[in-house]
């Protein structure tokens, strides 16, 4: 029992010395090997923490059956000796961790509802972005949405890109929308100023429409073939960001920021932009892309040059 006593006791001591040289070490060491122990003491610490942690949640995990089973064995085994102070105890004990147990149990079903819902299709979310459609809400607020097909508020998951690439291409070839296509860069200042215009060139024809009744159907819009082109069309615009839409602004040359494309009728050339517009000029743009007619073509299909407009673009 002493020999025992004392293997224990040097143990102790070993535990200790070792702690002890490892803070140390921790304080008077170099740079570089204070880093280097630094990390080792808090990988050990995480370490005993994880594993203290499962140990205690395995136990508590298994605390109900072990109460049972303990319960049995001692009504079994010291039923004639069971007074009414150890019926206490036991009853005591067995309360107390049932107690333990439910508390563990609701806290853990806590921290499964704040989780936050995954895909069921096994997708990722991903963090803030900054391209997206501009939609203007019914209390006047203008949102910015990565992808169109879904509300706002919705968790912006993996494929959001070909999401809001799809709406933007769907509505410029229908031709049943005038489409605005601006491309932007993070720390922009003067991409920051004109999507405020943009908004408001949005809630200008959106009340343009609903003042005239929406009297054009929205067949008419296809081709231009009513009055006044895509201007009595709906205005739809997305604000793609060069970072994550690298391959469209190496595909349409865009080199200055912000850089605007203004669509009108399937056919026609896209008018384009760079530097910031101001509204008299969005609503001039908006006007001449509405109502530019599909390119020519030739006797053999291509399409002939179109004539040149000065004075409007830098």
């Amino acid at each position: 029992m002493a020999r025992r006593s004392a293997n224990v006791l040097s143990l102790l001591v070993g535990s200790a010395v070792a702690v002890a040289a490892l803070l140390v070490l921790g304080r008077s060491a170099p740079a570089t090997a204070a880093i280097s122990v630094a990390g080792a003491q808090k990988g050990v610490a995480e370490f005993i923490l994880s594993t203290t942690a499962l140990i205690f949640n395995a136990a508590l995990s298994l605390l109900p059956g072990v109460m049972v089973a303990f319960t049995g064995y001692t009504v079994y085994a010291r039923r004639e000796s069971m007074t009414k102070k150890r019926w206490a105890v036991l009853g005591v004990g067995i309360f107390m961790s049932l107690l333990l147990w439910s508390v563990h149990f609701k806290l853990n079903a806590d921290a499964s509802e704040m989780a936050p819902p995954s895909n069921v299709r096994g997708e990722a979310m991903v963090g803030a972005v900054r391209s997206g459609e501009l939609k203007a809400t019914k209390d006047g607020r203008i949102v910015s949405l990565p992808d169109p097909s879904k509300p706002e508020g919705s968790p912006v998951m993996e494929g959001w890109q070909q999401a809001l690439a799809l709406a933007m291409t769907d509505a410029i070839k229908t031709g049943k929308e005038q489409v605005v296509l601006v491309f932007s860069t993070q720390g922009c200042p003067w991409c920051d100023r004109q999507k405020p215009v943009l908004a408001r060139a949005m809630v200008q024809r959106a009340q343009a429409l609903a003042g005239a009744g929406a009297a054009v159907p929205a067949a008419a819009f296809v081709g231009g073939g009513a009055a006044g082109g895509l201007m009595s069309a709906p205005l739809r615009v997305f604000v793609l960001d060069a970072g994550e839409f690298p391959y469209l602004a190496q595909q349409f040359g865009i080199e200055a920021f912000p850089t605007s494309m203004f669509f009108g009728v399937p056919g026609a050339t896209p008018l384009l932009a760079r530097g910031y517009l101001d509204d008299e000029k969005i609503q001039e743009v908006l006007q001449q892309a509405a109502t530019a007619r599909p390119e020519e073509r030739g006797a053999g299909g291509e399409r002939k040059a179109p004539k040149k407009k000065r004075g409007l673009f830098r």
